[in-house]
């Protein structure tokens, strides 16, 4: 060394006889010569040489995503760089979308464990309980069951001032096929069959059947009188209710029709949609437009109920609703709609509305009820029509018998 250079007289020495073809190590190209596959060399602060191979594993392909490694940002996993284990199914991302669509997908877990699933398209508010909110997948379920109903019977809308729940009845009043009770259009009425029979036949259908019940029938016969096209008049309270065959043409009960269009009957029982006097009409429709045949007029029918002791009136004699009291057992209410009840009804209408009448006989005897009127029975007649005058154990020719059932659930 040459003196006076410096002021120090301790120098370090670095040996460049052993520097090779090997890259240098700068700073500028630091990053780049640890992250490559080539060689490079440095020496250290005593001078002495050293070189090293850097490494491509050091890529952003296998560096933590958002880990910043020596100038690589990480990027692993990610889709340019998904997990070992990947196998090209669609990942997860879309939650809601892809679990409530048709198809596979795959994620992981904070371990890197893969798991694979599949989306359903039948996971839709439809398909989901009634008001049943689901709300990660944002969803709110609007399905309610539907209750169907046998062939030949109708569903009847529940009415709570009656204590009902939708029911099933007879579209037809029952037809006798080989002793069993069975809703038709076609052939005439089941008759000359007692309340005590009519229960038994019912019920022989199977379970959930029975004989209508005077809840039922108050039910049908409230919804069907609150409807307009019910009416003679085109609306309710104007003109009269349609009544049935009630008119003795033809001297007897006829069958129905497999068309609710032909509501009428000629004299020859021919079913026809025009023709006859308008209250006339044999079918009336329901507020879920479902058609009901005969529930006045052809022929009367039992009803599931009795009251020997304590009946209304209690003569034998025809009554209008206006200047009938009911009793402890058998109200007004349970005979009539009454304005309290159905703020539609007037209390002054009679049988000047067609809506029947109603004939008692005397405490003691009869008091099983009968409903509707038959062919012959006129103005009389009618959907509220009401007799207690026979025995459960009596028949006759114009009393019949329609039955009632359970609903079928169907999810």
């Amino acid at each position: 060394n040459q003196s006076g250079c410096v002021t120090s007289s301790t120098y370090k020495s670095m040996n460049l006889t052993g520097s090779g073809s090997e890259t240098g190590l700068t700073a500028s190209n630091f990053n780049t010569a640890i992250s490559s596959g080539t060689n490079f060399e440095f020496w250290d602060a005593t001078g002495a040489r050293h070189f090293i191979s850097g490494d491509v594993d050091l890529a952003v392909g296998n560096v933590k995503s958002g880990t910043n490694l020596f100038g690589v940002a990480g990027q692993y996993p990610s889709a340019s760089y998904p997990l070992a284990s990947n196998t090209g199914v669609n990942d997860l991302t879309t939650f809601i979308t892809q679990l409530t669509t048709d198809g596979n997908f795959e994620y992981f877990d904070s371990a890197g464990a893969k798991y694979t699933g599949s989306g359903d398209s039948d996971l839709v508010n439809g398909n989901i309980k009634n008001l049943i909110s689901i709300e990660n997948l944002s969803l709110t379920g609007s399905h309610t069951p539907t209750l169907n109903c046998p062939a030949g019977y109708i569903k009847v809308p529940g009415d709570s001032a009656y204590g009902t729940g939708d029911f099933c009845v007879m579209k037809y009043e029952a037809k006798n096929v080989s002793a069993i009770a069975t809703s038709q259009a076609a052939s005439t009425p089941w008759v000359s069959i007692s309340q005590t029979g009519s229960i038994t036949a019912c019920r022989a259908l199977g379970t959930g059947y029975d004989l209508i019940s005077n809840p039922q029938w108050m039910t049908i016969g409230a919804n069907a009188a609150g409807i307009n096209g019910n009416w003679t008049g085109g609306t309710s309270g104007s003109g009269s209710l349609f009544a049935g065959h009630n008119d003795n043409s033809p001297v007897s009960p006829c069958a129905a029709s497999s068309n609710d269009s032909f509501f009428y009957v000629e004299t020859t029982c021919s079913a026809v949609g025009s023709g006859d006097s308008t209250e006339q009409r044999r079918t009336l429709t329901l507020s879920n437009s479902n058609v009901i045949w005969d529930l006045s007029g052809n022929v009367s029918e039992w009803v599931n109920y009795k009251n020997i002791a304590d009946k209304p009136g209690a003569t034998a004699a025809y009554y209008e609703y206006t200047a009938l009291t009911g009793t402890s057992t058998t109200a007004l209410k349970d005979l009539v709609p009454t304005n309290a009840v159905k703020g539609f009804w007037s209390d002054a209408w009679n049988s000047a509305e067609w809506i029947g009448n109603f004939y008692p006989g005397t405490n003691g005897g009869g008091g099983g009820l009968v409903r509707g009127g038959s062919w012959s029975e006129g103005s009389s007649a009618g959907v509220f029509n009401a007799n207690l005058y026979f025995s459960p154990t009596a028949y006759n020719t114009e009393i019949g018998v329609r039955c009632s059932a359970n609903p079928i659930l169907v999810p």
